[in-house]
């Protein structure tokens, strides 16, 4: 004889994907947030200690308008006159670096002449821009 057992309890087979979305939020938040705080720099290394120190660094404002005016320092100067006068100033200061702003408005063959004439002096040449 053998005997029938049924189950009392019927198993449904519907899965509630809430709390499942909730975790993988959850993670995903903690990984967004946790991956601002890692080092760029992984390699351990222990470096050697010195006494010197570091020599400040002189910034040198080169701007150019819209109508192909240059100033250095706020001090109008001609296009000629731009490489010699940066020279003088790389000079008197070693640590330089020229900070570029140029009208968005100017010439690209333009921009990129100044752009030689301060490569010409000095390898440090930064391009201002606005941000978006």
């Amino acid at each position: 004889m053998i005997m029938a057992i049924k189950r009392t309890t019927d198993i449904k087979p519907d899965f509630n994907m809430a709390s499942m979305t909730d975790i993988i939020f959850l993670l995903l938040i903690f990984f967004l947030l946790s991956s601002n705080f890692v080092t760029p720099n992984a390699i351990k290394l222990i470096l050697p200690k010195a006494t010197t120190e570091k020599l400040p660094v002189k910034i040198v404002n080169l701007s150019v308008t819209e109508n192909l005016q240059y100033y250095i320092d706020n001090e109008q100067v001609s296009y000629d006159q731009i490489e010699n006068k940066l020279r003088s100033m790389v000079s008197d200061i070693q640590d330089i670096s020229i900070v570029l702003r140029v009208d968005e408005r100017v010439r690209h063959g333009d921009f990129v002449k100044v752009l030689k004439s301060c490569n010409k002096v000095t390898s440090r040449v930064v391009i201002a821009t606005m941000p978006e």
